[in-house]
């Protein structure tokens, strides 16, 4: 199976994004169109993945390209899970960061052990103030 994938996409669509986070079963009330816009505006990286023009992977980070990033998003859409491609859309957004930021990204249950897999290390020294909505 040949995955395209693409760096910082100068034509990608916040409905399509929306759609792949239905598919995957991560949006929430709070993840609307106008927010997934604003995220990927925001983004100092965007990676996604495609099979035949259909969006099948997306991630973002924000950065400050010296000493740390954070991944926002990582969606897959459950047909393509287990093929290495949340894998593939993690080590892009870490080449184009370069070897000196430290990633981080805060997980939901259900991917802790992704991540885990994947080289991240668990910290308890994070503090979050939490958002209001």
């Amino acid at each position: 199976m040949n995955i395209d994938y693409v760096i910082n996409p100068t034509d990608l669509d916040p409905h399509d994004v929306f759609e792949l986070f239905q598919r995957a079963g991560i949006l929430k009330p709070n993840k609307t169109i106008g927010r997934i816009s604003r995220s990927m505006k925001g983004s100092a990286v965007i990676v996604t993945a495609w099979h035949n023009n259909r969006l099948i992977g997306y991630s973002n980070a924000i950065s400050d390209f010296s000493w740390v990033g954070h991944i926002s998003q990582l969606a897959v859409d459950p047909e393509y899970q287990g093929q290495g491609i949340g894998r593939n859309l993690v080590e892009k957004i870490k080449q184009t960061l370069g070897d000196e930021v430290s990633l981080m990204v805060h997980s939901s249950e259900v991917a802790k052990d992704f991540y885990r897999a994947i080289g991240f290390k668990d910290y308890h020294d994070m503090f979050v103030l939490p958002r209001s909505r």
